[in-house]
């Protein structure tokens, strides 16, 4: 299963450079919609997610993924290299929500070196973080300039690109923990039409009904068998997709808050705000003011 969805895994490069930070790194409650990845060449730092902290040392390889709650800092300085990227199935689920895996890895025992950043560098210049203006959305321009760089590029420069990231992601699959793995794809696989419809239908309001309809289950069944096997209830899993969406438009437009309510199916902004501060621990203008300072 996880082969079969790996073939249609649509991986895109938004930023990607080798930065220096300083004690100004210092970040609480940052949520992306989209994963990071980092390989510390020199330095310290610290990393908090999924319940644990995470030490940057010069040589590991760290992981996070899209729509995370990640808290950032560093006592001093560190080097690293960074890669933002977006790494979305057909149905808009991400990739390392389905996969149970390590964080954090020590980059030479997976073959990782810095050659593969510099080579990436190389076939993705310009995409290094410019903007840092917190009231303009820097989403929108990256993913602009992200866009205008592939069309530049020659077939062969897109496959290379491709296959150096999945070379990186491979080495976190390798860690994947089969148990906790198989239940989300086997959930992937059980409901692929109803995850298929929620990605279709995220600007109006969805229904339990209708979902467990999709899946020819009963109301209570269904909710029971995708709690399970989803790690969330439908309508929880169906908010936090809302949510998600509403990050990248909060990102990637200018559009006011009670029109991007309304394109993922609120009529209510305050609701949509309470909502979207409770799953993202931030509120909806607050997260689109201060994303671009982390």
């Amino acid at each position: 299963m996880l082969k079969h969805l790996l073939d249609n895994l649509e991986i895109n490069i938004l930023n990607i450079e080798l930065y220096r930070v300083h004690r100004e790194w210092n970040h609480r409650n940052v949520n992306s919609p989209y994963s990071r990845i980092y390989l510390i060449t020199d330095g310290e730092g610290t990393l908090r997610h999924h319940g644990r902290t995470y030490p940057l040392q010069s040589g590991f390889l760290y992981l996070i993924p899209a729509f995370t709650t990640v808290d950032m800092s560093c006592p001093d300085t560190f080097e690293h290299y960074y890669i933002h990227l977006t790494t979305f199935l057909p149905d808009g689920v991400n990739l390392f929500a389905l996969v149970d895996c390590d964080y954090q890895i020590e980059a030479r025992k997976y073959g990782i070196g810095r050659w593969i950043f510099d080579r990436l560098l190389e076939l993705n210049p310009g995409l290094e973080l410019i903007e840092r203006d917190a009231n303009k959305p820097i989403y929108e321009s990256v993913l602009r300039r992200s866009e205008e760089l592939n069309q530049t590029k020659t077939a062969a420069e897109l496959m290379e690109t491709n296959a150096l990231i999945r070379l990186i992601l491979a080495a976190f699959l390798r860690t994947a923990n089969p148990a906790g793995t198989d239940t989300a794809l086997r959930g992937y696989s059980r409901f692929q039409r109803v995850l298929r419809h929620i990605h279709q239908n995220l600007h109006r309001e969805i229904t339990l009904a209708e979902l467990a309809d999709l899946a020819e289950l009963s109301p209570a069944y269904f909710s029971h068998l995708f709690s399970r096997m989803m790690g969330a209830g439908p309508i929880a899993f169906v908010n936090r997709r809302k949510m998600e969406q509403a990050q990248r438009l909060l990102l990637g437009t200018s559009k006011p808050l009670k029109e991007i309510a309304a394109e993922v199916g609120f009529g209510d902004v305050f609701y949509f705000s309470r909502l979207f501060r409770k799953i993202t621990g931030t509120a909806p203008g607050r997260y689109r003011r201060e994303h671009v300072s982390s």
